[in-house]
């Protein structure tokens, strides 16, 4: 999955970027194209089923971090290739800069987030308004079916749209994305805004009220805060001193681990894990997939010649301490290629080349 960083400039989307995918901060980076990146999912229960099955190595899920240079934007002459680039992305990860507030302003963090989702409806209202005048014109002269349907599905998406409603908000029918997933368009990607607030405003009860109030605002997007350039330092420090640091400014995690979890609700995937040849693994798979879904996430061939997965939970493997004790107490389920997989499941996938 491909992430798409956006930000105004100085919003510290770079420091974002170097920290979450472990860029060393003194290094270089680009300055005239974007930076591409991997995230590995910190993921305490991958340890948990490395040790529990002896596994000699772990796998993370990754997720892929895409940088534009600070001087695109979305209000200049850079803005066309920066929504083309972020058309080809999977999801958004919005910087929303916070740290020039001198008090930490609920209301002014809306306000910027609302801000960021009316250039993205603008960028969207564009294509389809331009699209839906083709189709219409072209259904005037081959009346073909799926023309209709198409331009039925724009008309809603326009209407949506020009209600200042991003498609994110709405639950449109899986025929209709399927149909308008050639578009591109940005303001249907998941998206989750992290607020990036000034140091002094740790541990300020402001925080927590404008994280709130982004919630009730936006309900249709995710929502952290960080202090980017505080704990882009904190990273580079020693354990010792980084804990002692974390203490002074109230953060028990950093961004890394404290992200993850919330980002994986808001873009709609879940973890899912497999053992094989002395390798702990993580997917990620899309909430509401199946079993041959997650099948073809491991390998093509696994998702052809699919039999059937034997499922163990980590919270069952949890209660009883091993997986010896849980397939000793039949906690083992044999399930079939519609089986709708829970986070946390430990599949064994049983297929024929």
């Amino acid at each position: 999955m491909r992430i798409g960083l956006i930000g105004r400039s100085a919003s510290g989307k770079t420091s974002v970027f170097r920290i979450l995918t472990g860029y060393p901060s003194d290094a270089p980076l680009h300055t005239s194209e974007p930076e591409v990146g991997v995230y590995p999912l910190p993921d305490a229960r991958l340890a948990q089923i490395a040790r529990w099955a002896a596994c000699e190595r772990q796998t993370p899920a990754t997720l892929e971090l895409w940088d534009p240079p600070s001087h695109w934007s979305l209000q200049d002459g850079t803005a066309p290739r920066l929504i083309g680039e972020l058309r080809t992305t999977d999801a958004l990860l919005h910087v929303l800069a916070l740290w020039d507030l001198d008090v930490l302003d609920p209301a002014e963090a809306v306000r910027r987030a609302e801000d960021l989702e009316r250039t993205l409806i603008t960028a969207d209202l564009q294509v389809l308004q331009g699209r839906y005048q083709r189709l219409q014109q072209e259904y005037a002269k081959r009346h073909q079916e799926e023309l209709l349907k198409e331009s039925q599905s724009v008309s809603a998406m326009l209407k949506c749209l020009q209600a200042e409603r991003p498609l994110r908000a709405e639950p449109w029918p899986q025929d209709v994305t399927h149909r308008m997933q050639g578009y591109g368009l940005l303001s249907i990607k998941p998206i989750f805004h992290l607020l990036n607030v000034a140091e002094r405003h740790l541990g300020d009860a402001a925080v927590a009220v404008t994280l709130q109030m982004m919630a009730q605002r936006l309900p249709w997007a995710g929502v952290s805060y960080t202090s980017a350039h505080l704990e882009l330092e904190l990273v580079r420090m020693d354990p010792a001193e980084r804990t002692e640091w974390q203490t002074v400014y109230g953060l028990p995690d950093l961004l890394p681990d404290r992200i993850a979890e919330p980002l994986l609700a808001a873009l709609g995937f879940l973890r899912f894990y497999t053992v094989i040849g002395g390798e702990a693994r993580a997917w990620l798979l899309p909430t509401g997939a199946t079993a041959v879904q997650a099948a073809g996430r491991i390998h093509t061939d696994m998702e052809r010649g699919f039999i059937r997965a034997e499922v163990l939970n980590f919270r069952e493997i949890g209660s009883v301490g091993s997986f010896q004790e849980a397939r000793r107490q039949g906690r083992l389920r044999l399930e079939g290629r519609d089986y709708v997989v829970q986070d946390g499941d430990i599949l064994t996938i049983k297929f024929a080349v």
